[in-house]
């Protein structure tokens, strides 16, 4: 698949995921980038992390419950859903696009809520944030420095 054919597609997948949260609020910019596949002549990767900002604490929860439900409808497997092995203990789900194999964790992090806030937890914001990954494609004209 051509780099920009697989950046279009990871777009897409992430706009379904927004859709579906039905989050309204500050959506970070950040744009899909490429990454080289380890051992894989030509194969690169492809990344898109973003976050939603803004929404209520108890909006970004109903939200994160909503994606749990329905993307299982709309071809993801769920792979994991329940706390995050960290100190914040965040809700995080983890998921894959049976048909394109995109995978994806999606993570709630609630600052506002934690009951001993450290100063850094003090100055963030409530969010949800996305990290979706491509399967490995194979394009003869990717070149490892290609974003």
């Amino acid at each position: 698949m051509a780099l920009e054919d697989a950046k279009d597609l990871a777009r897409r997948q992430s706009s379904k995921i927004l859709d579906l949260s039905e989050l309204r609020g500050d959506v970070s910019p950040a744009a899909p980038h490429a990454s080289p596949c380890k051992d894989v002549e030509h194969g690169y990767r492809v990344n898109h992390w973003w976050s939603v900002v803004g929404p209520s604490a108890d909006a970004l929860k109903e939200a994160m419950d909503r994606l749990h439900l329905e993307l299982p409808k709309q071809g993801w497997k769920v792979y994991r859903y329940g706390e995050a092995n960290s100190k914040a203990r965040q809700l995080r789900l983890e998921v894959e696009d049976k048909k394109e194999h995109h995978t994806v964790t999606i993570e709630l992090s609630l600052p506002s809520t934690y009951p001993n806030p450290s100063k850094w937890e003090k100055k963030m914001r409530d969010s949800l944030s996305v990290s979706l990954a491509s399967p490995c494609y194979v394009d003869k004209s990717y070149k490892p420095n290609d974003q």
